[in-house]
């Protein structure tokens, strides 16, 4: 499991991502990644390596959209994510 602060920042990019690229593939990435937080709590086997895939895929789709802040703002979470995972 992750820690709070991770989850409040997935909470604040995803809803960013929502915000600035409307389109079906981000609420489909986004509504993964959300599926794979809820499984956290059950503590799945495996989930925190699907979740941080979920958030590279986000973060390709902000790439391509020329999104650079919310591009930063992913791969930031994705380094602070593979921290945790190895501390």
């Amino acid at each position: 499991m992750f820690s709070q602060k991770i989850y409040a920042e997935i909470a604040r990019v995803t809803q960013k991502a929502l915000d600035e690229m409307p389109s079906r593939k981000t609420i489909d990435q986004v509504t993964v990644i959300l599926g794979y937080v809820q499984l956290s709590s059950r503590k799945v086997p495996g989930y925190d390596a699907e979740l941080t895939t979920a958030i590279e895929r986000l973060r390709e789709l902000a790439r391509a959209d020329n999104r650079g802040e919310l591009t930063d703002a992913l791969e930031a979470l994705g380094h602070e994510m593979d921290q945790e995972r190895t501390a």
